[in-house]
């Protein structure tokens, strides 16, 4: 609570809720007085001096929905300065009973919040596997970052609304979605996205929704591009998405392109010759690459293919054969031609996997070579001001760290 009081001095707060430790062994009935403590206590804090009409961003992370609905709901519905807000919920297993009550209360208590938040522009929703029906979001609008990960959508056919609703986005993640009754999406209209700079598709997103939705979206000054079907695609689901992303169609993969990610494609070559090509004012690339020799080949061609290239990122689908000979390939044929590369980064398991004559070779060659130093994690951009919740964590003191790092996820890649 001292650092409510000391809030009292700042025109802007920036409010952060992290309960993604809680123990397993508190059960529902624990869950349940942990959750009403905290719809307690966050008045308790607007009241110290951290008044709701100078939150401008908010971030919730935390294993139940209950405990989100908690906090959400004690907010004050006389209209808040909230500009982003981010929930995310690592584990939903404590939500098991009334689980239909809890989705219908958490949709009530979002509609209420996006009414009462007329300056929202930011919005991240990770990992509520919960039949949230999509026209809960149609009061956003004029959002600048929209951001869903790991969420269950019930009529993805209105998720073209969304999109509408909102023309001024700058950046769009969506990873992980599916649907409750596994309906595809018809053809959408084209939406367009003057000022969309980040663009993130990934995660198991489902055959049906990414080539529909990258059809629906003209974003021509797009700088940073993420693709990723995921898990072991089949050729035919890679090669139609690639031959979208190659075709003039596209919109957003053209020479304005800084940075492209791309998951395992399992399709021919030449699409990947044809994407480079299109994409030719790269200066970053990460990729998830079979263990082919031609792939070596593409990359080692320049001074006419990616020409702009500073830096890589290069993970194998399989380890069943070490990437040396692509690596050298690539690392040396830009050398020789007079366009190195600056940085190489090899995915962990990847560079332990590469003979150590290369690694040396690699090393040598390069100014920055092997593993990547950090990790992109989901809530790294949110800044906060850490509460001290000693009261609500209290039935937590009882357990060792090494009982609270078994029950808590770790953070999720969306590199």
């Amino acid at each position: 609570m001292r650092n409510a009081e000391r809030a009292k001095s700042y025109d802007s707060l920036h409010m952060s809720f992290n309960f993604s430790t809680l123990p397993y062994r508190l059960g529902w009935q624990g869950l349940g007085q942990r959750a009403e403590r905290l719809g307690r206590l966050v008045p308790e804090i607007a009241l110290r001096g951290a008044a709701f009409d100078r939150w401008k961003s908010l971030c919730i992370i935390t294993q139940s929905l209950l405990e989100a609905d908690a906090i959400l709901s004690s907010l004050n519905k006389g209209g808040t300065s909230l500009e982003a807000l981010r929930i995310r919920i690592t584990r939903l297993s404590l939500d098991v009973r009334d689980r239909k009550e809890l989705d219908e209360k958490f949709v009530e208590t979002l509609l209420t919040l996006f009414y009462s938040s007329l300056q929202l522009r930011e919005f991240s929703m990770v990992g509520i596997a919960s039949a949230i029906p999509i026209e809960t979001y149609s009061p956003l609008k004029n959002l600048t970052r929209l951001e869903l990960v790991r969420c269950k959508m019930h009529g993805m056919n209105r998720f073209h609304q969304l999109l509408s609703n909102n023309p001024r986005l700058e950046t769009l993640i969506l990873k992980g979605l599916y649907t409750s009754d596994g309906t595809s999406i018809p053809s959408m209209p084209v939406v367009s996205f003057n000022d969309l700079q980040t663009l993130q598709l990934a995660d198991s997103i489902s055959s049906w929704l990414s080539p529909t939705l990258l059809r629906a979206i003209d974003a021509p000054n797009l700088a940073s591009l993420g693709v990723n079907i995921g898990g072991w695609p089949d050729k035919l689901e890679s090669t139609l998405l690639m031959e979208f992303l190659c075709n003039v169609q596209c919109t957003f993969t053209t020479a304005a392109l800084r940075q492209l990610s791309i998951g395992l494609f399992r399709c021919d070559s030449r699409l990947f010759l044809e994407l480079f090509t299109k994409c030719s004012g790269l200066t970053r690339l990460d990729w998830v690459v079979e263990q082919n020799k031609t792939h070596s080949l593409i990359l080692s061609r320049p001074p006419w293919l990616l020409p702009k290239l500073l830096h890589m990122r290069v993970a194998a689908a399989t380890m069943a054969v070490p990437l040396d000979y692509i690596l050298e390939q690539t690392v040396f044929g830009r050398r020789d031609a007079g366009l190195p590369l600056q940085f190489l980064e090899v995915e962990g398991r990847t560079w332990s996997a590469i003979s150590a004559q290369t690694q040396t070779l690699l090393k040598n060659s390069l100014p920055e070579v092997g593993p990547p130093k950090s990790t992109l994690k989901i809530d790294e951009e949110t800044s906060s001001i850490d509460e001290e919740l000693s009261d609500v964590n209290s039935e937590e003191s009882s357990f060792s760290d090494e009982e609270r790092d078994h029950n808590s996820e770790p953070e999720s890649d969306l590199s």
